[in-house]
């Protein structure tokens, strides 16, 4: 199918672009990549969790534009996951790879432009840090913490009960 960088496909979410974003895990297949359409609010305020309090919210997700969430915490699980098939397109949380690569490069386009948070000049946390899956899990006292306004990156020790935002993603096999 040919969709449009940043068009609100009904059923899976925003369409963000198509990329191997686990090439680096060995899965060379193309996958187009969906995001949420804004982040999470109650009342008014953008949602914030702990990490494992993330992955959990985004587990729990049931028919957010017709999928469920998956309980998966670093892009080593979800490449396996890809790899012995049990992945099937669910919403978790994004890959580094797939925020720098393919969100980043497109957050203005179509129905996700204006959607990102502004970042202070200086911040190192806040609702425009969306957490991003942990490289592997042998290193469970660490997470990570993307902010797509400012291109910045950064590594949270979770017992300093650091909160982000979320903003997830499905990962569709391209055709």
């Amino acid at each position: 199918m040919n969709y449009k960088l940043g068009e609100f496909v009904e059923n899976e979410g925003v369409y963000m672009g198509t990329a191997a974003v686990l090439s680096n895990l060995g899965i060379t297949q193309k996958f187009n990549v969906f995001a949420t359409p804004h982040n999470f609010y109650v009342d008014k305020e953008v949602l914030m969790f702990e990490f494992e309090d993330a992955v959990g919210f985004v587990a729990g997700l049931q028919e957010l534009f017709a999928h469920n969430g998956t309980n998966i915490s670093s892009e080593e699980g979800l490449a396996q996951a890809v790899s012995d098939g049990s992945y099937q397109g669910e919403w978790v949380l994004p890959n580094y790879k797939t925020m720098k690569h393919v969100i980043l490069q497109n957050k203005d386009q179509g129905e996700f432009k204006d959607s990102v948070i502004k970042s202070a000049f200086n911040a190192f946390d806040g609702p425009e840090f969306a957490w991003v899956l942990r490289d592997g899990d042998d290193m469970p006292e660490a997470a990570n913490t993307y902010c797509i306004d400012t291109d910045r990156f950064l590594t949270k020790t979770i017992g300093d009960e650091c909160e982000a935002s979320i903003r997830p993603i499905r990962l569709v096999p391209a055709v």
